[in-house]
């Protein structure tokens, strides 16, 4: 199980902090503060967080919402765990490539 922080990007509400809970080479179910409309295709910025840089993009990556889940423990709260299925890679440096090869 991977957890990573990712930027998810959604033309309506822009760019919102997400949690990365798990991964796979199919998609990835990630944390949110708000839970984007079923069928919504957003962007998924994977990367490494510096305080002086923010977030150093690593790969980016398509993806369409495909469910919503609650938090078990907080029941009461609106969906937050969204689960994401990828459509394409639209971005990766020279870095990323490199670990992926080695």
């Amino acid at each position: 199980m991977v957890t990573a922080l990712v930027i998810i990007s959604n033309p309506v509400y822009g760019d919102t902090w997400a949690v990365c809970r798990d991964l796979t080479s199919k998609g990835a179910t990630v944390e949110m503060s708000y839970a984007p409309p079923l069928e919504e295709i957003v962007t998924i910025r994977f990367g490494r967080v510096t305080y002086e840089e923010g977030l150093t993009d690593f790969m980016a990556v398509r993806a369409r919402v495909v469910s919503h889940q609650r938090d078990y423990r907080r029941s009461q709260d609106p969906p937050r765990l969204i689960e994401l299925r990828f459509i394409e890679v639209v971005g990766s440096n020279q870095l990323w490539v490199d670990y992926q090869i080695n």
